[in-house]
């Protein structure tokens, strides 16, 4: 009937195929492997509709053309339909079965079958068994059952079912969708707009090209999407995401998720859960706490390449820029929000927040909570907010500015700009000609290293020069206290009763309002009064002492002084023990003038 070769070479087809579509899968489905002709039956249709049976034996049947029912019952059995709509059951045994043309559906049976559909619109099931199961030409439908399988699904738009079992599926060309259901499946969409769903376990699926729709389902799934514009979804379980080439959309779900963006201009989501999200290239929008859950975990964002946008959730989560022009979000919690390279815009958001400006000219907003703003090496402007926060602005030409709470400020090295809010505020301007201003409150301004601009405006304020010669230092509303400190200063007070020192350095100390105690200290000083009832003490240095109107008491110190009492009954003292040419005039009014010898006194 058939030679002992051929039977061997059957044989060894029905043993090998399995494995080759495993381990070769490419070099297995480019084999086609159809119906081998050159095989003796053991039982022949004909061109009619007929209804075959096998024995329990290892059948060899060719059905013939029409539309047949062909049954192999046991053994491992070869059935070939050719032509017409067949009806193909393997039964018992390890299989071999081909459709050929026609819509054909073919079950395999118990046994680890190979099933081919052929050029037409197929379903084919494995049922029990290590299957494989190829779907060639058509729109087929193919469903492994039980056990390990291997589906290819071939050209056309298909249907793939793993079932039960540790599957291989393949989708190939078309538009396919692949169900991976129970067992750890690998799922390949390859070419078209693929849908593919893991199921339960732990599940591993490429996309292939196309813009495919990826669902993870239950289990610790990796998702890659591969070319494309892709939605992938995690589902339960910790998986991981990557968008690969294309604008892609990757949701996370329960679990601790890793999702990577890939190549284009992608969105990613965290759910619930301690989610990792990495935008890298293109313009990316990542968002740690979608879908409005309360606790939606403790995220982690990396921006990358490109101009992208994060957001954190409800809790503590840390977002890094990247390269490129980014906004940064922290939302609620307290916040960790991380700069790199670019001009970027950074919002704490409630919560008590880091927030790191990196290279580049950068925005950042404390919003509420007790926030820490710390600006880059570019032209940086921080903006405190609600609470009390600590603004520093390290390098560049930086502009600080506090808000509603007791915030520190520093300037860091560059010409600064710090501005203290409405708290009572701690300015350092630090290295740099600076400009700070104390606001509302009673604050604490440093100038530090530079020729500074320091007014306190409202409140009770203490005001440091430090180093350099400062243009000004206004004390403003309240009673304050200035410091010139080293360096040739310019001092002026407010309307109310302030302590003005030139310290170091040729100083004018002046205050035209309130009843002010002014000392020039070392130098060459020019301290001038106001209207009201003021004490000027010269210190060392050949100083000029003006106290305008009011009674008011000049206190020369070492050095050729000038005084003048100006209206109003002055006492006006020279005596240093020294020998000093000073000049005292006491002005209008009843004044008492002490000096040393050598003064020239002119007093009333």
């Amino acid at each position: 009937m058939y030679s002992r070769g051929l039977r061997a070479g059957v044989l060894l087809i029905t043993l090998l195929s399995p494995l080759l579509s495993t381990l070769l899968p490419e070099l297995a489905y480019a084999q086609e492997l159809s119906c081998p002709q050159n095989l003796t039956p053991t039982k022949q249709g004909t061109d009619g509709d007929d209804v075959i049976n096998g024995t329990n034996g290892d059948d060899i049947i060719f059905a013939g053309n029409g539309n047949d029912v062909v049954y192999g019952n046991g053994g491992n059995d070869i059935i070939c339909g050719n032509g017409g709509n067949d009806k193909i059951y393997g039964g018992d045994g390890n299989d071999q079965l081909y459709g050929g043309y026609g819509n054909d559906v073919i079950h395999g049976g118990l046994g680890d079958d190979f099933i081919q559909g052929g050029p037409n619109n197929d379903l084919l099931y494995g049922n029990d068994g290590r299957d494989t199961l190829l779907g060639s030409d058509g729109n087929d439908m193919l469903n492994g059952g039980n056990d390990d399988d291997t589906i290819r699904g071939g050209n056309g738009n298909d249907m793939l079912h793993g079932g039960d079992g540790n599957d291989v599926m393949y989708g190939e060309e078309g538009n396919d969708r692949i169900n991976g259901n129970d067992g750890n499946d690998q799922l390949y969409g390859n070419d078209g707009n693929d849908r593919i769903d893991g199921g339960l376990h732990n599940d591993t699926i490429y996309a292939g090209s196309g813009n495919d729709f990826l669902n993870g389902y239950d289990g610790d799934d990796k998702i890659y999407g591969e070319d494309g514009d892709d939605r992938v979804h995690a589902g339960t379980g910790n998986d991981y995401l990557d968008g690969g080439i294309g604008n892609d959309y990757l949701y996370a779900n329960e679990g601790d998720d890793e999702l990577h963006g890939g190549d284009g201009h992608d969105q990613l989501y965290g759910v619930t859960g301690n989610d990792v999200l990495y935008g890298e290239l293109g313009n990316d929008w990542l968002s740690g706490g979608f879908g409005g859950e309360t606790d939606d975990g403790i995220d982690t964002l990396y921006g990358g390449d490109g101009r992208d946008w994060l957001e954190g959730g409800n809790n503590d989560d840390t977002l890094y820029g990247g390269n490129g022009n980014d906004h940064l979000f922290g939302n609620d919690g307290n916040d960790k929000l991380i700069d790199d390279d670019g001009a970027d815009f950074l919002v704490g958001g409630n919560g008590d927040d880091r927030i790191e400006a990196g290279i580049g000219d950068d925005m950042l907003f404390g919003s509420d909570g007790n926030d820490t703003l710390v600006g880059g090496m570019g032209m940086d402007m921080l903006f405190a907010g609600n609470g009390d926060d600590i603004l520093q602005g390290n390098d560049g030409d930086d502009w600080l500015a506090g808000d509603d709470g007791n915030d520190k400020i520093y300037g860091g090295n560059g010409v600064d700009h710090l501005m203290g809010g409405l708290g009572n505020d701690i300015l350092y301007g630090n290295a740099g000609n600076d400009h700070l201003e104390g606001g509302g409150g009673d604050d604490l301004a440093d100038g530090g290293e530079g020729d500074d601009w320091i007014f306190g405006n409202d409140g009770n304020d203490q005001l440091y020069g430090n180093d350099g010669d400062d243009v000004r230092i206004d004390g403003g509303s309240g009673m304050d206290k200035v410091y010139g400190g080293n360096g040739n200063d310019w001092l002026t007070g407010g309307r109310d009763d302030d302590e003005l020192h030139g310290d170091d350095g040729d100083d004018r100390v002046e205050d035209y309002f309130g009843n002010d105690t002014l000392y020039g200290n070392a130098g060459n000083d020019i301290i001038v009064g106001g209207i009201d009832n003021d004490t000027l003490y010269g210190g060392d240095g050949n100083d000029t002492l003006d106290a305008g109107n009011g009674n008011d008491m000049l206190q020369g110190g070492h050095g050729d002084d000038y005084m003048s009492g100006g209206d109003g009954d002055d006492r006006l003292d020279s005596r240093d023990g020294i020998a000093d040419n000073d000049f005292i005039d006491g002005g209008n009014g009843n004044d008492a003038c002490l000096s040393d010898p050598d003064t020239s006194v002119l007093c009333e």
